[in-house]
C-alpha cells in the first residue's frame, strides 16, 4: 500500500539523452499480512520491488524503517537497516577509506568546480550546460556528494532507531555513518579558498547541512542519556550552548503570537532579529524546533527538581503541538505522525525524570516516604497518560507498548488497587485497566485480526 506526498522533478545526468522524470514521492506501508509476518520478514517483497525501480524511482526510503518502528521491534528494525545498508542504491564505502585525504580531494575538486561554473556563466545555454556536466571535476563533486548523502540517510535511520529503542549498539552504527558528512562540512568550511555560497548545493544542499547538524546534536544527547557519564553530558551541553541560545529562546517564546509560524513576527521592533534570522536562513523555524527538542531532552537528564529544569520541555511541547495541529502540516501524514511520536517520546522522558525523582523521597523524609512516593509516582504516570494519546495502537503499536509496559510496571509496584483506598485518583486505575486490555490484544490490533462475533 502506498500514498503520495509532495511532487519532485528529477533529471538524468546524461547530456546527450536527457530524461525528465515527473514523479510523486511515494510512501510505502506494509499490509495486514506483512504485519503478521514482520518478525520473519522485516522487509516485505512489496518494498523490495519498489526500491528496485528505475532512475525515476520516487520511493520514500525511510518508510520501511518507520513501519518497523511502528509494528516491529529492535530485531526487525535492525534487519531492515541492514537491508538498506546492503542495497546497491545506498551501499557506501568504508567510512575510514572515504575520509582519507578528504580535505585535499575537496580542495582540488571544488576549485575546478568553481572554474567550471564560471565558464558556464560566461556563455549560458544548453551547450554550456552539457560541457559543465561532462567536466571531470564536476562529475567527481556530484559523485562524492551523492555518496555523502547516502551516509546521511543511513546515519539518520540508525539514529532514529537508536533513539526509539535506547540502543547504544544502533547509536554506534549511526556515529560511524555520521562521520563522513561531518568531516565533509568541517574541511570545506575551514578552507576559505573553496568556500561556497550558503545557498549552494555543493558540497551539500543547505537542508542536508541542517540534517547533519541536527543528527550530531541528537547523537550527542542520546549518548549522554544512555551513559549518564559526566563527560558525555558536558559534551552535549557544550554543543547546545554553542547555538544562538538567546535568539532561539526569544523565537520559541514569541512563536505563534502574531501568526501561524515562528517567523510570523509582524513589524514589532523587539522581534526584528527573529525576522532577520528567518530572512537569512532557509529553515530557521525548523532550527528553533530542533534546538528546543534537544534542549528539553538534555535538561531532563540534569540534577535537581524536575520542575526547575522543565522550561525547555514546555517550549518543545508548544512547538511540537503546533506542528501536529497546523493545517498544512497535519494534512501530510508523515509529518503529523512524526510530530506525534516526538511528543510521545518527550513525554516518556519526562515520565522517567519524574519517576526517578520518587526514588529520592525516602532519603528526604523517611516518615512520610510511602505517601510521598505514591504521590510522586502518580504524578509521573500522568505524563504516560498524555504520551499514550499520541501513540494510537493502530498506528504506532511499538510506542504504545513502551508506554503501556512502563505504566503497568509502576502501577503494579504501587500495590493492589491503591486508588480503591482513596489514596490515588480513580482515573489511574481505569487507565491501567485500559492499557492492560489493549496491550494483551496488541498483536491482533496491528494485524487486523478481529475475532468473530458470538
Amino acid at each position: 500500500m502506498s500514498t503520495t506526498a509532495s511532487a519532485q522533478t528529477v533529471a538524468a545526468e546524461a547530456p546527450e539523452e536527457e530524461t525528465i522524470c515527473i514523479t510523486i514521492l511515494t510512501l510505502w506501508s506494509g499490509g495486514l499480512q506483512d504485519v503478521r509476518d514482520i518478525a520473519a520478514v522485516p522487509v516485505p517483497e512489496s518494498y523490495r520491488r519498489m526500491l528496485g525501480g528505475g532512475p525515476c524511482n520516487s520511493l520514500d526510503v525511510p518508510s520501511l524503517i518507520t513501519w518497523n518502528l511502528s509494528f516491529g521491534d529492535e530485531r526487525s528494525t535492525t534487519a531492515a537497516l541492514r537491508y538498506l545498508e546492503q542495497s546497491p542504491r545506498f551501499k557506501v564505502p568504508d567510512a575510514g577509506v572515504f575520509m582519507r585525504d578528504l580535505d585535499k580531494l575537496w580542495a582540488r575538486d571544488l576549485v575546478a568546480y568553481q572554474a567550471a561554473e564560471a565558464r558556464r556563466a560566461l556563455h549560458p545555454g544548453r551547450d554550456a550546460d552539457i560541457a559543465f556536466g561532462r567536466d571531470p571535476a564536476v562529475r567527481r563533486v556530484f559523485t562524492r556528494r551523492e555518496t555523502t548523502e547516502s551516509f546521511i540517510l543511513l546515519a539518520g535511520q540508525y539514529l532514529r532507531a537508536a533513539e526509539f529503542f535506547s540502543s547504544a549498539t544502533l547509536l554506534d552504527k549511526a556515529a560511524i555513518y555520521l562521520k563522513p558528512p561531518g568531516e565533509t562540512l568541517r574541511v570545506t568550511a575551514g578552507d576559505a579558498s573553496i568556500a561556497m555560497a550558503d545557498d549552494s548545493d555543493v558540497p551539500l544542499p543547505p537542508y542536508r547541512v541542517n540534517e547533519v547538524r541536527d543528527f550530531e546534536m541528537r547523537a550527542a544527547i542520546l549518548k549522554a542519556r544512555l551513559s549518564r557519564a559526566p563527560a558525555d553530558l558536558a559534551a552535549a551541553k557544550a554543543m547546545l550552548d554553542a547555538k544562538d541560545v538567546a535568539l532561539l529562546r526569544k523565537a520559541a517564546e514569541n512563536a505563534y503570537e502574531n501568526g501561524d509560524g515562528v517567523c510570523d513576527v509582524g513589524d514589532e521592533e523587539h522581534l526584528a532579529e527573529i525576522k532577520k534570522a528567518c530572512d537569512d536562513e532557509n529553515d530557521f523555524e525548523g532550527r528553533v524546533l530542533r534546538y528546543w527538542r534537544a534542549r528539553a531532552q538534555l535538561d531532563l537528564l540534569g540534577d535537581g527538581p524536575v520542575q526547575q529544569r522543565a522550561r525547555g520541555f514546555e517550549l518543545a511541547m508548544k512547538l511540537l503541538m503546533h506542528k501536529l495541529r497546523a493545517p498544512w502540516e497535519a494534512a501530510q501524514n508523515s509529518i503529523r505522525e512524526q510530530a506525534a511520536d516526538d511528543l510521545a517520546a518527550l513525554l516518556l522522558q519526562r515520565f522517567e525524570a519524574e519517576n526517578a525523582a520518587a526514588d529520592t523521597v525516602a532519603n528526604s523524609n523517611p516518615v512520610l516516604a510511602d505517601d510521598e512516593q505514591r504521590r510522586q509516582r502518580s504524578y509521573a504516570l500522568g505524563f504516560l497518560i498524555r504520551a499514550e494519546r499520541f501513540a494510537p495502537p493502530t498506528e504506532n503499536a511499538s510506542r504504545f507498548r513502551q508506554i503501556a509496559e512502563r505504566y503497568l510496571t509502576v502501577w503494579r509496584a504501587l500495590g493492589p488497587d491503591p486508588s480503591a483506598q482513596g489514596m490515588l485518583p480513580a482515573g489511574l486505575a481505569r487507565e491501567a485497566a485500559y492499557l492492560e486490555r489493549v496491550l494483551s490484544a496488541l498483536p491482533q490490533i496491528g494485524s487486523g485480526d478481529v475475532p468473530p462475533l458470538k
